[in-house]
């Protein structure tokens, strides 16, 4: 009688210890399966990042594609004034001798139409005016603007800057510095300014 209630013990053990056995594997069987199921998530959402990725690229490619040589996104079709030299040295200029000029290169270095709409000078002494395609336009200085005049350069056209510096406006003796205001519709510099520099003597 006690064998066979010890057999039963027995057999109740090692069913419940076979029935821990399964859950346990149903267990590890669910946490694989769960693994395995955001594995391929991630490689999913990885390819469809990948994928957007590549579309937005391509499209940048054909937008690119389709502009001409030269042309960039942005200012750079805009208008661009330079003066070459932007700073002009008259070096030893004397009273005596009276005024003295230069002409300086101006040009449109950019993609669209320049249009210089008018010019002025620090001081009295100081004028200058633009020469297009050999025509002299007005003069501008400190106070005498003229109104209403334009100037206009294709891209890539020059001109000139021609600068008048009269001594005898201020008999000063030493260093002198003066500027050239430029204004146009340069939308990074609509305001350029031309140094002059010189050493005057009587």
């Amino acid at each position: 009688m006690a064998r066979g209630e010890r057999g039963r013990k027995r057999k109740a053990s090692s069913r419940r210890s076979k029935a821990k056995g399964q859950r346990g594997q149903g267990r590890w069987t669910a946490q694989l399966k769960s693994k395995e199921r955001r594995g391929r998530e991630r490689r999913w959402a990885a390819l469809i990042v990948g994928l957007i990725l590549l579309v937005m690229g391509l499209g940048s490619y054909l937008l690119l594609s389709q502009r001409g040589p030269g042309e960039a996104i942005g200012l750079a079709d805009a208008p661009r004034i330079e003066v070459i030299p932007r700073t002009y040295d008259f070096g030893i200029v004397s009273q005596a001798a009276g005024v003295v000029t230069t002409e300086l290169t101006v040009e449109n270095r950019g993609g669209e139409e320049l249009v210089i709409t008018g010019m002025r000078t620090s001081c009295g002494c100081t004028q200058a005016s633009l020469i297009v395609e050999g025509e002299e336009g007005p003069l501008f200085g400190m106070h005498n603007n003229p109104v209403g005049w334009r100037a206009r350069l294709a891209p890539g056209e020059q001109a000139k800057l021609k600068v008048y510096y009269d001594p005898n406006v201020h008999p000063v003796r030493g260093p002198v510095t003066r500027t050239v205001e430029i204004y146009s519709n340069d939308p990074k510099r609509p305001v350029y300014r031309v140094r002059i520099e010189l050493y005057q003597t009587g």
